[in-house]
């Protein structure tokens, strides 16, 4: 027979607490205070009759624990009210219980009457003045309900501990069975506990600091569970210590008790967010199915569906051995059931798209029938990778604005490539990949993955859909500084271009003007020149063959190209290096800086020439008409970039603030010379004089007897283009060899016109654009360079091909009238070069272009507009070009384009202070005209003033004539 556990005696007078008060007033009233109390769970001093046992063992814990009688408190009052002082009797107020008529009829009731919480009242210290009834009543509820914290922290609640001689052993609650509390002791308990009485302090075995700890610990946990989720929390800060196998097992145990599930989940969330050891200890002890197995009981519970999301992300991530135990346990179909529960959440389905990620990767690299057959677990059939694929389609479809998930979503199509090329799913595919890269255009990261998407949907795709070529070379276009974009596009081109359809895709898409730019931009790159040149030999392999003989391979003929966030400060970087901020550093001889200084300093004759060829001022600042044409007007290679691109054409000076900047490397190169060694050891990279000659030479052979293909000839143009681009001297050399020539009488040949196919007409196109593009580089230097283009009359032409149908053609032509339109006049001042009726409705046009690069040409075309004062004359033009200017600043700032809102505000100043001009113009001749009149009607009145007195003084000279000869005929008369 089981025995009880012994408990600590409870204070003195408890042995009567099972006497009634009639018993007590015949005895007197309680025991005096030498009197030694007996335990609680001792036995009765009157047994009980059966029928009493067996209605008490029917009563349960919740009974046994309820509140006293209405009848027990107020005898306890009277009671307490006789043995008290007069002065210090009790207020009927203050200790009457608080019941009600339930509580009266079901001898049960509320634990607590008031509307404040019971965690609320003894955190806030108001249960030291409550009655000690209600105080009872507070008591029995914490005990009585489970989930209190007073309940689940027994060991730091001292209310709760047992008692014992000398002390408080914490750690052992009280309260034990419902022998310790019984509704029939509690009236004597309370009058045995309130009896005054000077009692003794007990020592403790607790020290102050201990004490102080445990009150903390009260207040911090009753806190915690008055805030929302404070319950979640205590149980998150229980578990904390628990290591992988507990937790597993705790999440096991916790299925009827949520809040205790979802601390376990939240808990193991945290560890696993960084730990690796965590994620593989989880692993080990079978966490992957038991997490799939609580899932599938808690489908539609959506915070344990996003937890166990969470766990499953962080698994993958970590462990990669995780990933094959998922394909082992073929959960992923409880993953797609689930996720397809909340379609609209957003962080469950990016959760659950990474782990779909993972495991269309994993199953792609482990697939046993090759890449056109992924399965999504070893026991799981072919369906599930089709309801993969809708789930992936369904969140790309919902969260368009969301980076993060169409980058996961872009990732897991892109392993499957193959897969929907083979079931007929590529064209789906590719449209909602157009959608998502027009979108996200910024982010390179998503046009990669894009880009590779378009490569795996095969040739067969690309031949009858020939929009994804422009696609790819948009992407390169739009991030030419992206050295791995720029890698995965080119790798995609040469895969694309192993079929002729898909070949002559790629060649009218202008993949040949799309690679080089990428060789160009990122010559350091061993990669993007191999596949690059690979690429190219299947695109124009005449051109390449021929480039191969005069420099051997791209890579010693291409000048290096440096990115930077904004334009250069000028047009030729300059390295410095500054002596001055040695002295500063420390650690030097002064005397050998000196030295230094005296040897590198600049002669008077070198400081005059550096004041005269670097002048500094309003000409070089991005506002004035010289700047913007030197740096800010960008070119094919990166107009759609939000990086600026700068050639490798650098002057390596020595910085001294007691003297101007001076070129040491060509001092350098003029000692080298002198002593017979070879100078240019130390050039950049970059064509001789005989490398440009010679593609100068093959280039107008291409055009002629050689008949070269559209790309060869295309790919010739890239490269003298990039030449002109790249150095101001090495233009003025292609100029000297008749580079110029050959570019516009490849632009003017009828060869590739009339084809009995239509489509093979655009195969010229690439040709054309990147020979435009080749003449806008040779005239972005100056006068001097644009005067070959104006001798060779190539308004006609420039006029016809702004007019064409491909965007790209129309804006190189653009950039070329850009460059000219400064230098027409000058070259021909007795007539207008350029017609402005011609151009100007071509430039209004294409100012409300869609394009990026082709608007902000046009609004530098506007610009040189107004600078030439084609404008100034019509004020309605001028009205018209004002509206379109602030439409396309607008829409540059809505996309958040400098390059673009350059021009436009560049514009927008010249145009409004002209039109100041104009007014003062207008206003200063109504004042001339004004002067003018008043002055003219001034001399007419002074001159018909001198008029009269002339005519009052020729009457007078009459009259006195005729006076006199009056006069003298009457004496004669008289006579």
């Amino acid at each position: 027979m089981p025995t009880r556990k012994k408990v600590a005696p409870m204070a003195k007078g408890a042995n009567l607490l099972n006497r009634s008060p009639e018993e007590q007033a015949m005895n007197g009233t309680l025991r005096p205070d030498g009197d030694k109390t007996s335990p609680l769970n001792g036995r009765r001093s009157v047994k009980a009759t059966d029928l009493e046992q067996a209605a008490e063992r029917k009563k349960g814990v919740c009974y046994a624990r309820s509140m006293t009688t209405l009848r027990e408190a107020e005898a306890t009052f009277t009671t307490l009210s006789q043995t008290k002082s007069p002065k210090k009797k009790l207020s009927r107020a203050n200790s009457a219980p608080i019941l009600m008529k339930s509580m009266l009829m079901n001898d049960i009731g509320p634990m607590v009457t008031s509307n404040v919480s019971t965690g609320e009242t003894l955190a806030s210290g108001a249960a030291r003045d409550m009655p000690p009834d209600q105080l009872m009543k507070l008591l029995v509820g914490c005990i009585s309900d489970p989930k209190h914290p007073i309940s689940k922290h027994t060991e730091i609640f001292p209310m709760l501990c047992r008692i014992i001689k000398g002390g408080v052993a914490v750690g052992v609650p009280l309260v034990a069975s419902q022998d310790i509390i019984d509704s029939g002791k509690m009236g004597e308990s309370i009058r045995a506990l309130m009896k005054p009485k000077k009692t003794k302090k007990n020592t403790t075995e607790l020290d102050v600091t201990s004490l102080e700890t445990l009150s903390t610990m009260r207040t911090e946990i009753l806190k915690i569970y008055a805030e929302p989720g404070g319950e979640l929390a205590a149980e998150k800060s229980r578990l904390q210590s628990f290591s992988a196998k507990e937790l597993l097992d705790a999440a096991d145990k916790a299925f009827p008790q949520l809040i205790v599930l979802n601390a376990t989940l939240e808990v193991m969330v945290e560890k696993t967010l960084d730990d690796q050891d965590m994620c593989m200890r989880i692993r080990l002890h079978h966490g992957i199915e038991r997490l799939a197995y609580i899932m599938r009981l808690f489908s539609s519970d959506r915070e344990i569906v996003l937890r166990c999301f969470k766990i499953n992300c962080n698994l993958t991530k970590h462990d990669r051995i995780s990933v094959d135990g998922m394909l082992e346990a073929s959960v992923a179909s409880d993953y797609i059931t689930a996720a397809d529960n909340f379609p609209r959440d957003e962080p469950l389905q990016h959760h659950i798209i990474q782990v779909l990620k993972r495991l269309y990767l994993r199953a792609r690299e482990t697939a046993p029938l090759g890449v056109r057959v992924v399965l999504l677990g070893k026991n799981l059939d072919e369906v599930w990778t089709f309801k993969g694929y809708t789930r992936l389609m369904t969140t790309m479809s919902i969260f368009k604005g969301n980076a993060e998930i169409q980058l996961e979503c872009c990732i897991t199509l892109a392993s499957l490539g193959e897969f929907l090329q083979n079931n007929g799913m590529a064209k789906d595919v590719f449209r909602a990949l157009e959608v998502v890269m027009r979108l996200h255009s910024t982010r390179a990261d998503i046009m990669s993955e894009g880009v590779l998407i378009i490569a795996r949907l095969g040739p067969a795709f690309l031949a009858f859909e020939h929009r994804g070529v422009k696609v790819i070379v948009d992407a390169m276009s739009r991030h030419r500084s992206s050295c791995p974009l720029q890698k995965v596009a080119i790798r995609s081109i040469y895969a694309l271009s192993k079929q002729d359809d898909a070949l002559g895709a790629c060649k009218a898409g202008g993949s040949v003007s799309a690679i080089f730019a990428a060789m160009a931009g990122h010559k350091r790159d061993a990669q993007v020149l191999q596949e690059g040149t690979r690429a190219l030999e299947k695109h124009c392999p005449r051109a390449v063959a021929a480039a191969a003989r005069l420099c051997g391979d791209f890579e010693s003929v291409l000048p290096m190209v440096t990115w930077s966030t904004g334009p250069t400060d000028a047009s030729k970087g300059v390295g410095n290096f500054d002596l001055t901020g040695l002295e500063a550093g420390g650690g030097w001889d002064p005397s050998r800086i000196e030295n230094l200084i005296s040897d590198f300093s600049p002669t008077a004759n070198e400081r005059n020439d550096g004041e005269e060829e670097n002048p500094m001022g309003n000409e070089n600042s991005l506002a004035g008409p010289a700047g913007f044409r030197k740096r800010g007007l960008r070119d094919e290679i990166d107009a759609a970039d939000d990086l600026w691109a700068a050639g490798s054409d650098f002057n390596v000076k020595l910085m001294n603030h007691s003297s101007p900047p001076h070129d040491v490397l060509q001092r350098d190169m003029d000692a080298l010379q002198k002593k017979g060694c070879d100078m240019n050891l130390l050039r950049q990279a970059g064509p001789t004089p005989e490398q440009l000659k010679g593609f100068c030479d093959v280039m107008m052979q291409g055009v002629g007897p050689k008949k070269y293909s559209a790309q060869d000839g295309e790919l010739l143009a890239l490269l003298l283009g990039h030449f002109a681009w790249n150095s101001a001297a090495q233009s003025l050399e292609i100029i000297a060899f008749g580079g110029h020539k050959a570019i516009i009488a490849w632009l003017r040949t009828d060869r590739f016109k009339g084809n009995a196919d239509p489509t093979h007409d655009t195969l010229a196109w690439p040709m054309q654009r990147a020979c435009l593009s080749a003449l806008s580089c040779l005239c972005r230097h100056g006068e001097d360079w644009a005067a070959g283009l104006l001798e060779m009359e190539v308004e006609d032409m420039l006029f016809k091909f702004a007019v064409h149908l491909d965007a790209g053609i129309r804006c190189a032509a653009l950039r070329v009238l850009t460059r000219i339109i400064p230098h027409a006049v000058r070259r021909h001042p007795k007539q207008e070069s350029l017609p402005s009726d011609s151009i100007m409705p071509l430039i209004l046009k294409e100012l409300h272009s869609e394009d990026v690069v082709l608007r902000t040409v046009a609004t530098a075309c506007a610009l040189e507009a107004i600078l030439d004062g084609w404008v100034s004359t019509n004020p309605s033009l001028t009205q018209e070009l004002a509206s379109a200017l602030l439409v396309a600043l607008a829409q540059a700032s809505d996309t958040n384009n400098s390059a673009a809102a350059l021009p436009a505000l560049v514009a927008v100043a010249r145009l409004a202070s002209g039109e100041e001009e104009s007014q003062d113009e207008a206003g200063l001749a109504a004042i001339m005209s004004h002067l003018v009149a008043v002055s003219v009607m001034f001399y007419l009145i002074i001159v018909a003033l001198f008029i009269f007195i002339c005519c009052c003084f020729v009457y007078f000279i009459y009259f006195l004539l005729a006076l006199n000869v009056s006069k003298v005929m009457k004496a004669l008369f008289h006579c």
